[in-house]
């Protein structure tokens, strides 16, 4: 199972490239520099919860560290 580091290390990778990401209701709303949005869950629930979350990011323009 994914961590909760794990998902706060892609938080703070995020938040180095600009990203806004603010609690929600039921999880989070990550809104990328050129101001598009998407909504996440609050926790990584599964083991590929990370992975479909840099998915996402991605789509929006997130660079993902090597």
């Amino acid at each position: 199972m994914v961590g909760r580091k794990e998902f706060g290390a892609l938080q703070k990778q995020a938040m180095s490239q600009g990203w806004i990401i603010s609690r929600t209701k039921h999880g989070y709303k990550w809104t990328a520099p050129n101001g598009k949005s998407i909504f996440t869950g609050a926790s990584p629930s599964d083991r590929r919860a990370i992975k479909n979350h840099v998915a996402y990011l991605k789509k929006l323009g997130f660079k993902e560290a090597a």
